[in-house]
């Protein structure tokens, strides 16, 4: 997920967000704290804190990506990317959300197949983004993706796929009906996000953006969403 915010331009070259987090199903995680870090992955400012109604205020760099790592206790600290303009900015509530441990084991279990489910990792659903159609997004099904950091190139883990006529999981090699998927054992800090797939016959370029991975946390990503090969 890539949240944009965007903003109409002022006099002044500012930009704040104005927003709350909450855990996965929407009820309030109550003083969070928050950490801006710019395109570059160095911190921006202080760290944040979030009051008991997980609200909380923040400058960001101006026009210009930035990823927000944000901690609570009890919860799986998270990544989230976005892209700023100038001016103030509110985000909707359920846009910036944390999951708990609990949860997180659960993703490590649904990919206990890959060879390590442990340290930070980023996790999601591949799907095309159509310009106009926001509330019709298709899964990707023949997305393969990779995580660079560096001269390391991290490849994802996928869903089993099932066997039609002995119903037995099979290891995948792509993510296929699900578009779900998982790189474990990432090292924090700034890296690269690529997806490559093959629709209609044509295989696309690699689709790639930086992510921001926390230390003991992860990035989710749901979707991830990639544009329509032309």
């Amino acid at each position: 997920m890539i949240i944009w915010f965007l903003t109409a331009c002022g006099p002044e070259l500012t930009a704040t967000l104005f927003a709350d987090i909450t855990d996965q199903d929407g009820n309030i995680i109550s003083n969070p704290s928050i950490q801006v870090y710019d395109a570059k992955g160095d911190p921006y400012g202080d760290v944040i804190p979030g009051d008991s109604l997980g609200v909380f205020t923040a400058d960001l760099p101006v026009e210009d990506t930035f990823y927000l790592v944000i901690k609570a206790d009890d919860y799986e600290t998270h990544s989230f990317t976005g892209k700023s303009g100038i001016g103030e900015i509110t985000t909707e509530t359920g846009a910036l959300w944390l999951r708990t441990p609990e949860i997180a084991d659960a993703v490590r279990t649904q990919f206990s197949a890959c060879p390590t489910t442990e340290g930070s990792f980023v996790d999601g659903q591949a799907r095309v983004y159509l310009d106009g159609f926001d509330d019709l997004p298709v899964t990707i099904t023949t997305a393969t993706i990779t995580v660079i950091n560096g001269s390391e190139e991290y490849s994802a883990c996928y869903m089993p796929e099932i066997d039609p006529e002995t119903g037995a999981e099979t290891e995948a090699e792509r993510t296929g009906e699900s578009g779900e998927f998982a790189i474990f054992g990432l090292e924090p800090g700034l890296q690269q996000i690529s997806l490559m797939t093959n629709m209609s016959g044509l295989q696309t370029e690699p689709y790639s953006y930086n992510i921001f991975v926390p230390e003991d946390g992860s990035v989710p990503k749901y979707p991830l969403l990639v544009p329509m090969p032309q």
